[in-house]
């Protein structure tokens, strides 16, 4: 489910659809990766916030100066922010019964092995 989501946000991307369509694929994705609701505030201001990044990165083309670095850096860090904050929310956690995504200390996903898959995934 998770490498369908991610081909859908690139593919969502590259056909001009909003950063915050797309955004809310990539807080799902996220939302998969850790175990977390995918309505979670948080996760869903993390994933619109990198999707806005991008877009700003994918607006300036070849013109990219200093600046706008510094611009794009200043989003992904508030995304990122937004996403260590939906991670450490307990309250946000999937109910039990998810047997393959389990929680370790400091709110990071462990993927269990499923029966007959060698990676995990």
């Amino acid at each position: 489910m998770a490498r369908r989501l991610e081909l859908d946000w690139w593919q969502a991307r590259r056909e001009a659809v909003s950063p915050e369509q797309y955004g809310l694929t990539v807080a799902r994705v996220a939302a998969i990766t850790y175990g977390k609701r995918a309505d979670e505030p948080s996760l869903v201001l993390s994933g619109i916030g990198r999707a806005e990044a991008m877009a700003y990165r994918d607006s300036r083309g070849q013109g990219m100066t200093d600046s706008d670095w510094l611009e794009v850096e200043c989003r992904l860090r508030r995304a990122y922010r937004s996403l260590r904050a939906a991670v450490a929310d307990r309250n946000s956690q999937i109910k039990p019964g998810n047997a393959h995504i389990r929680t370790r200390a400091g709110g990071l996903p462990q993927v269990q092995k499923s029966p007959g898959r060698s990676r995990g995934f």
